[in-house]
């Protein structure tokens, strides 16, 4: 196998050059600015994480009830499928109580008082 000793030249996605905005003395580490982003309370990003987590959780229940019937997917469920899914729902639960510091929403959610919700 032959080798060739030819520079490759700079194209667009050249990562030896500082992005635009970029300082060189920048450490790696740092986050990048690619875009502003919106100037928000802390409380409003944690009323709009807990609503996305709310989201996630029922759309896992309804995508776990319909896998267990067999609409989605190829197949039913299978043992290690299912503990994944179970463990998944687990761990959305802890999250939504520490966030609310109450399990109040998630007895509501399966008792159908939210049946409004998704």
């Amino acid at each position: 196998m032959a080798t060739t000793k030819t520079k490759t030249r700079a194209t667009k996605g050249d990562s030896s050059k500082p992005l635009k905005g970029q300082t060189e003395e920048q450490s790696f580490g740092q986050p990048r600015k690619f875009v502003d982003l919106p100037e928000i309370s802390t409380d409003e990003a944690e009323a709009v994480t807990v609503e996305m987590l709310r989201d996630v959780y029922v759309d896992t229940i309804r995508y776990y009830l319909d896998r267990k019937d067999g609409k989605v997917g190829e197949g039913t469920v299978n043992k290690q499928e299912s503990e994944s899914i179970e463990g998944l729902l687990k761990s959305f639960e802890q999250v939504i109580v520490w966030f609310d510091q109450s399990d109040q929403w998630l007895k509501d959610l399966h008792d159908g008082k939210l049946d409004n919700s998704k």
